[in-house]
């Protein structure tokens, strides 16, 4: 049954009935000789139909049909990632098929690659519904080689060229073959929050695509599998209540444009579950979005409020503002090659009325005094805010949000002697107020009425490559 050692030269005849008996033989070997899958042998067959100047190496597709049957067998072992070549070393197999030649089928020497690193020549034996190989001396079937390969921690890792969208088709051919069906929902809550956590709570960044439109569309799919894959909660209706929890609770979200910013927290459905934000815009993009107002000339602010309105009904346990590196090319051409120091102060001054009463704090390019500074301001302003709830609880209502809490501000400052507070108390005695913080510096241009640029005149120049986090 199974094929001669022949000559490895193809004399196959043109003749179109030659050529169908020469794919009869492919099947008939791979499927009855060789013992490969139907799915395998159609691939195998189509390919002698297709390549009609060459022989298929029929032995090399069933080693790689063997192992991915192998892999399908283990859920623990799906990416395991091994695949064989032909030796140059390799001397021909050849096969006879009604008594004509059609060439070699193989040759008796592959190299196995496993995980990109791990490359090892075996020879192989083909025999009558299977394969061995050569391994510790012995003739062995090639599962002795998987086998010995599960120990390597390497092995067991998805490779580097080793695309997301082959991962998900080797799990799902494992769940095919085995015929068997995950009950997710039975496992217990603690441990499917766990796998929320894995899948979900990792930096989303909304929108994706309005930022890399400049980038092509490679830039754009990098940008968007870069995001947590949130089909997960398609899945049905409690999965999608339990994992947009875990997700919305724990998973930052990183806004580095100020339009896709804008975007995110004028929406009531998403502002309204954030708990983590993390803003990491430009210079010009901090002024711009809220409000920076430098004179009658230079006004960035907004009427309607926009960001800062929508930050204060937002209910964050983290603000993280990062501060972009010292640049000599900026978005607006008066902050080319800007002070970092005088930036920093006008930002804190813009963000200020939005972020007040939140837990933020400052990283990035900023001096350790400066970041001091600021967090202490907004240290002081969430002891206020934290008493200020107190109190709406002792007085029988819910926690407020941070607007509630400026029109309370504005209430009592408004108030005179002998006005009555929210609590019922005279509205004399107690103040309830922290200033505003004035911390930038401005530097106009007299004879222009237009801020001059801030450049920095310290004796180290503001750069990334110098930037140091001390005065």
């Amino acid at each position: 049954m199974f094929p001669k050692i022949n000559r490895p030269d193809i004399v196959r005849s043109s003749h179109p009935k030659m050529n169908n008996g020469y794919v009869q033989a492919v099947v008939s070997l791979a499927r009855d000789g060789l013992g490969m899958s139907r799915s395998a042998v159609a691939t195998l067959a189509l390919r002698a139909v297709q390549e009609q100047n060459q022989a298929v190496d029929i032995i090399q597709a069933a080693l790689n049909d063997y192992i991915d049957r192998y892999r399908s067998l283990s859920f623990e072992n799906f990416s395991l990632d091994v695949r064989v070549r032909p030796s140059e070393q390799g001397r021909p197999i050849g096969m006879e098929f009604g008594k004509i030649s059609f060439g070699k089928i193989g040759v008796d020497m592959y190299r196995f690659v496993a995980a990109g690193h791990l490359r090892r020549r075996i020879m192989v034996r083909p025999i009558k519904g299977d394969m061995l190989i050569l391994y510790n001396g012995h003739w062995q079937p090639v599962e002795a080689y998987l086998d010995a390969l599960k120990v390597e921690p390497a092995i067991r890792t998805v490779t580097d060229d080793e695309n997301r969208a082959v991962s998900w088709w080797r799990q799902e051919n494992w769940w095919r073959s085995n015929g068997k069906a995950f009950r997710f929902l039975d496992l217990p809550a603690e441990l499917r929050d766990v796998i929320y956590q894995f899948a979900l709570v990792k930096p989303a960044q909304p929108y994706p695509r309005m930022k890399s439109r400049k980038m092509g569309y490679a830039g754009q799919v990098k940008m968007t599998e870069a995001n947590p894959t949130t089909a997960l909660m398609r899945i049905n209706y409690q999965v999608h209540t339990e994992a947009s929890h875990v997700f919305y609770r724990d998973a930052p979200f990183v806004m580095s444009h100020k339009q896709v910013l804008g975007k995110v927290i004028t929406n009531p459905l998403l502002a309204s579950n954030i708990c983590h934000l993390h803003l990491s815009l430009s210079h010009a993009g901090y002024l711009q979005a809220f409000g920076f107002r430098f004179n009658d000339i230079l006004d960035y602010s907004n009427p309607y409020g926009g960001p800062v309105t929508a930050l204060r009904e937002m209910r964050l346990a983290t603000l993280e503002i990062e501060i972009a590196a010292p640049s000599n090319v900026a978005e607006e051409a008066w902050l080319d090659s800007a002070c970092q120091r005088s930036i920093c102060g006008w930002i804190f001054e813009a963000m200020w009325p939005a972020v007040k009463g939140h837990p933020f704090s400052f990283t990035g390019y900023i001096k350790d005094s400066q970041k001091a500074a600021f967090e202490a301001y907004g240290a002081q302003e969430s002891e206020v805010v934290a008493e200020w709830q107190r109190r709406r609880v002792d007085w029988g209502f819910d926690k407020g949000t941070l607007s509630q809490y400026d029109e309370f501000v504005e209430g009592w400052e408004s108030d005179g002697p002998g006005g009555v507070r929210l609590d019922g108390r005279e509205g004399e005695g107690d103040e309830w107020m922290t200033k505003r913080p004035e911390v930038r510096e401005d530097v106009k241009d007299g004879s222009q009425n237009i801020p001059g640029a801030p450049i920095c005149f310290c004796r180290t120049v503001c750069s990334a490559e110098n930037w140091s986090f001390q005065d």
